[in-house]
């Protein structure tokens, strides 16, 4: 299994949505006497910020040490530096400043940190040299090459070595310096120092589109966070301007806008407050942390479909809470078709739904692809579920091959509205669309245009194997399809990988004559897929019957296609033919058939009852290499399923039988 990239900010799952919103916060040290920031605290963070990371889309800052009086869960969602300590004893910052290409860190970062630092006890890091100024190592883990420098109680994360370097140039040498050669961040360094962390959006464009301001008058947005105390957040949007002309009262009420501008993921406290102080306008809002945590443990009601189909002669159709903590119907909205829903149907006279209840939506306003939400707004955000009721419908298809017509005929009960049906034709297997550059279908009819459609009525359209055909309702859009069909492109595929030299022999069936040119061998997938070094047509012009191919230039656990004018015929797999079983009691796995494998390259993986994983110790069972006839120890109480892979491939697994 893929681990997952290093190169990630910090944030703890499961935090409150509005911490995680937030994005930055300040706390004092949870004593009884209020703290007094110090202006200066970001000063060695800021100005160690190279210059050579010169296009920064974001800027984030935070005081760490501030935030440690949080509960642990909170606290992790704010550090936002790059490196992920896997050792909490390895890193212990007290502050972090970060600029960033994007909001992820993809377009290259630097991040620079004080603290207490031990990176010889990340054991994902590797020590390069010791430099004159700090100890270089490189973190191989995330992906991309990232590089961390370590000098005493400053640590610099960055995803190229030159950025390292330059930070600690930095430090010596103001002219070095990021704060000094864009005037942003200087500006907001100043203006912001106050605050105990702060985010800056440096690239406005994106961002004030909705406040319907020129981006060349805005300087920079952006987010702060004050502690009032341990159970209340000060939370401020700043936006300053390039002129004090710019803001306006207009301007002011787009940024404080609760409902639809910065603060709608952060709910309606009292205000809030506005002021306009020069270039700047500042919205600030309180928010009440103990709030935000009851809000956190409640889950919302979600909804499913109550029953797999509908029966058209009851007056309602009943929809199914799937699970939710009672809920009031007023923080509560059902839309159906993205129309909102009357409470009095839908709710049924009750105040309030948990999980179990059902709720009603008459029969007459339900249609194919009717789309119904259920949304919990609530104080500090919202959420939704929600289902899509006759997303299915049954259509009967039969391919003519001489005459190259494909009839579909419809076996449903429903009556359908023949304006609203779309069929619609796509080259190539429709699961492959995901590699076109162009949108929508190569064809389209509506052959039941004009026509009420019921069970038994047909229509018959041209195509081609090779083509997927898709009857939608609504819409010509995929999206709205409610039923799918391949026209299966001709031919069958078998496949024998032979490991021990490598080549993959492959095997075409068909059932009438074919040309070979029509068919293509590819190994790989998506943009990376090449054409195979040998094809059906190497071996015949025509396919009566059946032709093979071996194909030399196969890896290990590479994934074959082959393919008729673009459409999938099958998949082959370069791993070899291997069979393991479980012995009566589960206690030990048996290597029943297949090649001897080195145990250097093989895993294999136990789950018990309760999902737990535990990757099995090979060697202390058996002798490299692993041989048909072995059996290895597994040792796993309430044993449920085991899984090989070699080299990364799978090549099975065994379900305990219940």
């Amino acid at each position: 299994m893929q681990e997952p990239s290093r190169r990630t900010l910090i944030g703890a799952a499961g935090s409150t949505a509005l911490l995680a919103a937030a994005g930055c916060l300040s706390l004092d040290d949870g004593g009884d006497d209020e703290i007094v920031p110090d202006d200066d605290r970001f000063e060695t963070v800021l100005e160690s910020l190279p210059a050579e990371f010169d296009d920064p889309a974001w800027l984030w800052v935070t005081d760490v040490e501030a935030m440690s009086v949080l509960e642990e869960e909170e606290a992790a969602a704010f550090e936002l530096w790059i490196v992920h300590p896997d050792d909490e004893e390895a890193y212990d910052p007290s502050r972090v400043a970060t600029a960033i290409g994007d909001e992820y860190g993809m377009d290259g970062f630097v991040s620079v940190a004080i603290g207490s630092f031990d990176p010889d006890a990340d054991d994902d890091l590797t020590h390069l040299e010791d430099r004159d100024d700090y100890d270089l190592y490189v973190d191989e883990s995330a992906g991309e090459d990232d590089y961390v420098a370590v000098e005493d109680d400053v640590l610099v994360a960055a995803s190229e070595e030159e950025l390292a370097e330059g930070a600690f140039g930095a430090i010596e040498s103001k002219d070095d310096r990021l704060i000094a050669e864009i005037e942003a961040v200087e500006h907001a360094s100043d203006a912001l120092g106050h605050a105990d962390a702060f985010r800056v959006s440096l690239q406005t464009d994106e961002l004030t589109d909705e406040l319907d301001v020129d981006p060349d008058d805005v300087r920079y947005w952006a987010r702060t966070t004050t502690a009032v105390d341990e159970d209340t957040l000060e939370v401020a949007e700043i936006l300053e301007c390039t002129d004090e002309d710019v803001p306006d009262e207009t301007l002011a009420t787009a940024l404080a806008d609760a409902d639809g501008g910065w603060f709608g993921d952060l709910g309606g406290r009292e205000g809030p407050d506005v002021e306009i102080d020069g270039a700047t306008i500042a919205a600030t809002i309180e928010v009440d942390l103990r709030e935000v945590r009851e809000q956190d443990d409640h889950q919302s009601p979600r909804i499913g479909a109550a029953d797999g189909r509908i029966d058209l002669d009851e007056d309602v159709v009943e929809l199914e809470v799937r699970d939710g903590d009672p809920t009031p119907i007023e923080e509560l909205e059902l839309t159906v078709n993205d129309e909102t829903y009357d409470p009095d149907v839908w709710a049924n006279g009750a105040s309030e739904i948990a999980e179990g209840d059902r709720l009603q939506i008459e029969t007459n306003d339900v249609e194919p692809n009717t789309s119904v939400q259920l949304r919990h707004e609530h104080a500090f955000g919202s959420s939704s579920s929600g289902t899509t009721l006759l997303g299915n419908l049954q259509f009967e298809f039969e391919f003519d091959e001489d005459a190259t017509r494909l009839t579909i005929e419809y076996v449903d009960e429903y009556e359908l509205d023949g304006d609203e049906l779309h069929v619609a034709r796509v080259d190539g297997d429709h699961r492959r669309r995901h590699e076109r550059e162009d949108e929508g279908p190569d064809e389209l009819d509506r052959p039941w245009a004009g026509e009420q459609v019921s069970d038994g009525s047909t229509a018959t359209i041209d195509a081609e194997r090779g083509q997927s055909v898709y009857v939608s309702y609504g819409s010509d859009d995929e999206f709205d399809a409610v039923a799918w069909h391949e026209v299966r492109p001709p031919g069958r595929i078998e496949s024998t990988y032979h490991f021990e030299d490598g080549t993959l022999d492959v095997t075409l069936s068909v059932d009438r004559t074919r040309s070979a040119d029509g068919y293509a061998i590819e190994i790989g997938r998506g943009d990376d897929a090449r054409p195979a070094d040998g094809q059906f047509s190497d071996e015949t012009d025509v396919v009566e019957d059946e032709v093979s191919v071996t194909l030399s230039d196969v890896e290990f656990g590479d994934h074959v296609v082959v393919a008729w004018r673009e459409a999938t015929v099958g998949f082959a797999s370069a791993v070899p033919d291997a069979e393991f079983a479980l012995s009566a009691d589960d206690e030990t796995l048996e290597y029943v058939d297949g090649p001897d494998l080195t145990l250097d390259d093989l895993e294999i993986t136990a789950w018990n009852e309760n999902h737990e994983e535990r990757e099995i110790d090979v060697e202390a069972s058996v002798d490299d290499p692993l041989e048909p006839g072995d059996e290895v120890g597994l040792d796993v109480p309430d044993l449920r399923h085991v899984s090989v892979s070699y080299r990364d491939s799978s090549l099975g697994g065994v379900v305990v039988e219940e």
